[in-house]
């Protein structure tokens, strides 16, 4: 049996609460087309591979403008160089007060940075802008990347295990995303102001060709955390075997005094899967989707929330399947939930397949399409759209699609249906039916069968 929906929503769906709407945001080019702040003792290439060489002097400055930006919603700023830094570096947002917003740095030997921008107020900045803060002489700073994160994320922590030297084995981090958060937690005891801004440990491969990040500097007694994913740490778990055969990382912390008073020591290391938060607005129970670029996502496990993909379409009806995969890679899909709920999605590093889906999706960004090209939900049916741009992360059907002469098309969803037979008068006020006993959300003109009794709307 099947079960027909007449649904009702517009083409704005629902929301992405994952504050910015771009999930990983690419802005190298950006830089590429930025400004060195001492254009006499500085200088910006761009080499042919796409990575730009930051010649920089000390406390200089490669910047990128944004004038008057609204940045709100992202939740890092990360920056790849293509070799281990040659000197520390560091990041700074600032707005159009000059004021410095967020602030990271990092020490040489790393191959990336990681800002934090999470509780920071991201209305009005002005300008970013990298430098070298520990050479006196210029020297060649090699960035392959810079892009914002907006990933959200589970509260329930994975232990990800280690052994008494803090080694991690690369296979600890199996079938996790690039996305997927992970937290290195550790204490400091036995502090005195000899150790203040002393360095606490390291991060690196276990052959040490390459460093994440040296830990937070020593301020006193307490508690410690670096935060990075899974995808800043993969250059060092793919570096090669060390000398014992083993394949992995160091989560290193040091110790000082002789003999040892001021003790640093592991704690944990938790992992916190990447995850897309959706909500449905008041009334909707139904909305179109679209994931963010690259972004896969399971919906197996997610209690209430179905999702659709389009099988196939008639001259009357499009024709919906269950599937348990969402991908990215210009699909879109109708997520069925509870109006007014939230639902989060985890991101998986290979979700199940979606099979035949011929709903496409605009990801990131609006897409431009040409008037009455394309078929979208409103007012309860998918309609040909006469309007030009559809907004970001939402699904729509091409024409192309659909056979000639069709008109607005009803919605089908397979296997989730209630025959007349089984319709006991009374037990479902209000709930009306065709007359092949499948379920209608919204009715329009036709005959119905309502609580047992045909009921006809002109």
């Amino acid at each position: 049996m099947k079960k027909t929906l007449l649904l009702l929503f517009a083409l704005v769906g629902g929301v992405v609460s994952s504050s910015a709407d771009v999930l990983v945001e690419d802005i190298t080019s950006r830089f590429a087309g930025g400004y060195v702040w001492d254009g006499d003792n500085e200088t910006k290439t761009v080499n042919g591979d796409g990575t730009i060489t930051y010649n920089a002097k000390k406390y200089g400055g490669l910047a990128t403008w944004y004038g008057d930006s609204d940045l709100s919603g992202y939740k890092e700023l990360v920056i790849e160089y293509s070799s281990n830094a040659p000197a520390w570096t560091q990041v700074l947002l600032m707005n159009t007060s000059d004021e410095t917003i967020a602030k990271a740095s990092a020490s040489d030997g790393v191959y990336l940075l990681v800002c934090n921008l999470e509780g920071k107020d991201l209305t009005h900045i002005k300008q970013i802008a990298i430098q070298q803060t520990s050479s006196d002489d210029n020297c060649d700073i090699i960035i392959s990347k810079v892009y914002f994160r907006s990933f959200d994320h589970s509260t329930t922590g994975i232990d990800i295990p280690f052994d008494e030297w803090g080694c991690i084995l690369t296979s600890a981090f199996s079938g996790y995303t690039d996305y997927d958060k992970v937290v290195f937690t550790y204490t400091v005891t036995g502090y005195t102001s000899d150790y203040e801004n002393w360095g606490s440990g390291a991060i690196k491969s276990r052959k040490g060709n390459y460093k994440v990040a040296a830990l937070p500097l020593i301020t006193g007694d307490g508690t410690y955390s670096y935060t990075c994913t899974v995808g800043d740490l993969k250059k060092a778990l793919e570096d090669v075997e060390d000398q014992y055969g083993i394949q992995g990382i160091s989560f290193e912390t040091w110790s000082y005094g002789d003999p040892k008073t001021c003790i640093t020591e592991r704690q944990s290391v938790k992992l916190y899967r990447a995850v897309v938060n959706i909500t449905f607005p008041a009334g909707k129970t139904l909305i179109s989707y679209s994931p963010s670029t690259g972004v896969e996502l399971d919906v197996t496990d997610v209690d209430g929330l179905t999702a659709y993909a389009v099988s196939s379409v008639t001259k009357t009806a499009v024709n919906l399947t269950e599937t348990k995969g969402v991908y990215a890679g210009g699909h879109g899909y109708i997520l069925e939930g509870t109006a007014g709920a939230t639902y989060n999605i985890p991101v998986v590093a290979s979700a199940p397949s979606a099979g035949t889906n011929l709903l496409n999706g605009t990801e990131d960004g609006t897409e431009t399409v040409s008037a009455n090209s394309v078929y979208v939900l409103s007012n309860g049916k998918f309609c040909l759209f006469t309007g030009t741009e559809i907004p970001a992360h939402k699904a729509y059907l091409k024409a192309t699609e659909v056979p000639s002469s069709a008109r607005d098309l009803e919605i089908v969803i397979d296997g989730l249906s209630t025959g007349i037979k089984n319709i006991k008068v009374g037990s479902e006020d209000n709930i009306y039916y065709d007359l092949s006993g499948r379920r209608v959300l919204y009715p329009t003109k036709g005959l119905y069968i309502v609580n047992g009794k045909k009921v006809v709307i002109k």
